[in-house]
């Protein structure tokens, strides 16, 4: 962790005070005397003081060995918030297996191999960190929805063929996630970054984010089941009900993700009541579907479906804790700006 350094304030004048600042940080960020300084307010307590033309951008560079953690080391760099990550041969002067690098970094939005020589691969990020977390958020769901509506048509179809797009479209739910991740961290440690979220903000984004990249997940699993139900389970009526369940769950679960995005309390209670109402229509539902057939595949779909409406539930929970968390922040500093126009 940083080390405090602390300075005396220091009266010039009648009013003006001043401070000196640390040489290490001047040194690092290549400043001179007049170079301008930016400084934001950040609350009533903290200033955040920052180069308005910093000489040097500094990037935060790693070194990998490869070996048989490579592909967890370059995820976790990745997430990590690392600008450029340069892989080394372990026990030997070449480096083994770089098709298996390249197809890792190939699952990591903005990761890109720009050098490379038999006893190094230098791979960096290239991407803008300044993408809408919104539309990221909303993708890795549109993802997941596409997922599951495609895996319950093809399961009654028997459709192999669309069982291995959908066990691929799951890759993107993955990158995507990951890629959220990585653009929280940087919010997190760089307080200059255009992502415009409060510290608590950022953890329920990734909450968030992490229940589609799980609901993504469950649908891969449910796509490998296809060939496996019994066909007692696969009739008309169990299809049409299977149908009507998924896509009033899918209509709730996406009225709580546009709750929690747009900060609408007031839709976030709406629809978690919905989804309590729901529960006490749909559970004997699932019941009679894992009733119709005992295979584990059966079971799992039902499971499926009822996480459906658990995960809703979460979703609209999470949303009315941060709603109202962030409208009594709003009071608060409207209240402290008042008090000190009125000082």
């Amino acid at each position: 962790m940083p080390k405090d350094i602390t300075r005396s304030l220091q009266l010039t004048g009648a009013r003006t005070y001043l401070v000196s600042l640390p040489r290490e940080w001047i040194e690092q960020n290549g400043l001179e005397a007049k170079d301008e300084i930016g400084i934001r307010m950040e609350n009533e307590i903290y200033l955040l003081l920052y180069p308005r033309n910093p000489r040097k951008f500094p990037r935060k560079t790693t070194t990998i060995f490869e070996d048989d953690t490579v592909e967890l080391e370059l995820l976790a760099r990745y997430v990590t918030g690392f600008d450029t990550m340069l892989v080394y041969p372990m026990d030997s002067k070449k480096i083994k297996d770089p098709d298996k690098i390249r197809e890792e970094i190939r699952h990591q939005i903005g990761l890109e191999i720009i050098r490379e020589s038999p006893g190094q691969l230098e791979i960096q990020f290239i991407a803008s960190s300044a993408l809408d977390l919104q539309t990221l958020v909303r993708k890795i769901y549109a993802l997941s929805f596409s997922m599951l509506d495609d895996s319950i048509n093809a399961i009654f179809n028997s459709d192999q063929e669309i069982k291995e797009r959908i066990i691929r479209r799951y890759s993107e739910v993955d990158r995507v996630y990951y890629f959220i991740v990585r653009l929280l961290q940087q919010a997190l440690t760089d307080p200059l970054e255009e992502i415009n979220l409060y510290p608590y903000e950022c953890l329920n984004y990734q909450i968030v984010a992490y229940q589609g990249e799980v609901l993504g997940k469950s649908c891969r699993e449910l796509a490998n089941r296809i060939g496996r139900f019994q066909n007692s389970f696969l009739t008309s009526e169990t299809e049409s009900m299977v149908k009507e369940i998924t896509d009033k769950l899918i209509e709730l679960l996406d009225d709580s993700i546009e709750a929690f995005l747009n900060k609408d309390m007031e839709r976030a209670k709406i629809t978690f009541n919905e989804v309590k109402n729901k529960k006490y229509q749909v559970q004997p539902m699932l019941a009679i579907i894992s009733e119709e057939a005992a295979d584990e595949p059966t079971w799992f779909l039902a499971t499926l479906l009822s996480s459906l409406l658990e995960r809703a539930d979460q979703v609209c929970y999470l949303t009315n804790l941060v709603t109202r968390g962030f409208k009594a922040l709003e009071e608060y500093h409207s209240k402290s700006y008042l008090d000190s126009e009125i000082a």
